[in-house]
């Protein structure tokens, strides 16, 4: 923020350029439009000039024509932001090619620093650690009371250089010193794919990056190559997906649609906003079953191709409806190095709609935002004529509940509880099955209760909420004979059902320790195996992919 101190060195040059500023972006503007610019931004360069000659206390400029950017910003909307130079030069370092890393990810245990997750084939793997390896020092210095975040940052480094690292190994409790070599680590946006059965392919995809496409792409290669039956589905999982590249989308989508298709339209106020995309290669596979799952995260990029394959009925979308941001930004250089992301236009699926939920242009009197009104949603056919509706997300033809995580088994999380019984248990076991159908026995879970016995976590069901509410409001009253008597029996009572909570919530608290003990010996892609028989949209997904007959009437094709 450079810029602004520059500004600021003169009170007077703070408003000369400020003015002239305002004047030369709207020597384009006429008549009252440019006179109402031009009188609001001279107050606000008077009230700034005042504020910096009369205030009682000292004053960061700096500091204070920021925060009128970033509130008149938040006016618009979430996505519309000054990426000031400091920010832009700390993304860069953090994103350049010169950081290496040993490929883990680190968490607190014990008050200790242990390896959560070794990624299969880093150097850190190559060189034996192991999840649940308890980190003791890097580079000789001990890394007891530092943060994850700072101990992270110091296995970071440029390509090439060496990490000591001395940790107590989890599988033989000797302390071993380890020097490795960072490598530059490629971030993968298709961190999965494999066969669900003979003719099924799975493909968990994360970010909409450079790329990308070509990553599903090579996916559907290796699928085919693979398949024993020939590759007749493919489930598309973009859940979680925040978005990313317009042109990846456009590109994920033409893998299964033919050229030149329609997919998205941009319309904004200004001639640069308004833009026609259509695929541009022949289609990969215009035959091949698809199905999509979403979330209630999957946003932008996830909504333009789970949107336009509804649209073109060339999908069938499984899930929860999407978070529905229907809008485009373009980042634009302005003064003093300094850039400024912009939202110019809403994006328009194949049918026509636009999936953009909040109405950020109208606001209730407490600024909150509001979503369209049911009753001024607009009706919209797919191709083959089924009704799809803007306004409000991707409406998935297949509904799901979203799965909840019970209060016990977020407590035992936040502890890193399960994590901690998968090191005793890996200790315990040198191997288990395979990924796809490990799963711990009644015995292991009695012994996960006996693990849990002695450990202390806490947490306040929304039933303790209210009686911690009633329970003040009688002491207020002077009800104390009752708060002494029967609100101590409800609170033991409580107490009880909380630890009857590990039987109630049993197959939940199985399924947590399963993913989490096999990745202790099949590293993340275990872990997502693992998951698929107790996967419910996969699972909705793997049976419609299978019926010919429901696909085609849910696609309404004839």
């Amino acid at each position: 923020m450079n810029w602004i101190q520059n500004i600021f060195s003169d009170k007077k040059k703070a408003i000369i350029l400020l003015v002239v500023a305002a004047c030369t972006g709207l020597a384009a503007t006429s008549g009252s439009l440019y006179f109402k610019h031009a009188k609001n931004l001279d107050i606000y360069a008077s009230v700034i000039k005042e504020v910096n000659t009369y205030y009682v206390d000292e004053i960061s400029p700096t500091k204070l024509v920021k925060k009128s950017i970033d509130g008149m910003c938040k006016s618009l909307d979430p996505y519309t932001v000054l990426l000031a130079e400091n920010d832009i030069t700390d993304y860069r370092l953090n994103n350049s090619d010169k950081h290496g890393s040993i490929g883990v990810s680190l968490c607190k245990w014990n008050d200790s620093m242990a390896l959560e997750m070794v990624n299969f084939n880093s150097p850190a793997y190559k060189s034996g650690l192991r999840n649940g390896d308890i980190i003791i020092s890097i580079g000789g210095e001990n890394v007891a009371g530092k943060s994850v975040a700072e101990v992270t940052k110091s296995l970071v480094g440029s390509p090439g250089t060496a990490a000591e690292i001395k940790v107590l190994q989890a599988s033989t409790n000797l302390i071993v010193a380890k020097n490795i070599i960072r490598e530059d680590e490629e971030t993968k946006w298709v961190p999965y794919y494999g066969l669900v059965d003979d003719e099924t392919g799975y493909i968990k995809f994360t970010s909409f990056m450079e790329h990308g496409s070509k990553e599903i792409n090579d996916a559907l290669d290796s699928l085919k190559l693979h398949s024993k039956k020939g590759l007749k589905n493919v489930v598309l999982d973009l859940r979680g997906n925040g978005g990313g590249l317009l042109m990846e989308a456009i590109n994920i989508v033409n893998l299964f649609v033919a050229k030149n298709t329609l997919i998205v339209d941009t319309k904004g106020r200004l001639a640069e906003a308004q833009h026609t995309y259509n695929t541009l290669n022949d289609v990969k596979d215009a035959q091949i079953h698809v199905a999509v799952l979403t979330n209630h995260n999957s946003a932008s990029a996830s909504e333009i191709v789970s949107g336009s394959l509804q649209d073109l009925d060339r999908g069938i979308i499984i899930g929860q409806k999407t978070y529905g941001k229907g809008l485009v930004q373009v980042t634009k250089p302005i003064s003093y190095g300094n850039q400024f992301k912009v939202t110019i236009s809403k994006y328009y699926i194949p049918s026509g709609r636009c999936i953009q939920a909040l109405d950020y242009s109208h606001r209730n009197e407490d600024g909150s935002v509001v979503k369209y009104a049911d009753s001024l949603k607009k009706t919209f056919t797919t191709k083959n004529g089924r009704k799809v509706f803007d306004g409000g997300g991707v409406e998935p033809d297949i509904k799901t509940d979203e799965k909840e995580i019970s209060l016990v088994a977020k407590a035992l999380k936040q502890q890193n509880l399960f994590f901690g019984f998968a090191v005793k248990y890996f200790k315990q076991h040198s191997s288990i099955t395979n990924a796809k159908d490990f799963s711990i026995t009644e015995n292991d879970f009695n012994d996960f209760v006996q693990y849990l016995s002695n450990k202390h976590y806490s947490y306040t069901t929304a039933t303790e909420k209210k009686l911690d509410a009633l329970k003040k409001s009688l002491e207020k009253e002077n009800y104390q004979s009752i708060t002494s008597t029967e609100i101590t029996d409800l609170e033991k009572k409580l107490k009880q059902s909380q630890a009857a909570d590990l039987q109630k919530h049993k197959t939940e608290l199985t399924e947590e320790l399963n993913k989490m003990i096999v990745g202790f010996y099949y590293q993340q892609k275990g872990q997502t195996e693992n998951s698929f028989k107790t996967d419910i949209e996969l699972q909705q997904a793997i049976s419609v992919l299978h019926d010919e007959a429901k696909y085609k009437q849910i696609l309404a094709i004839k």
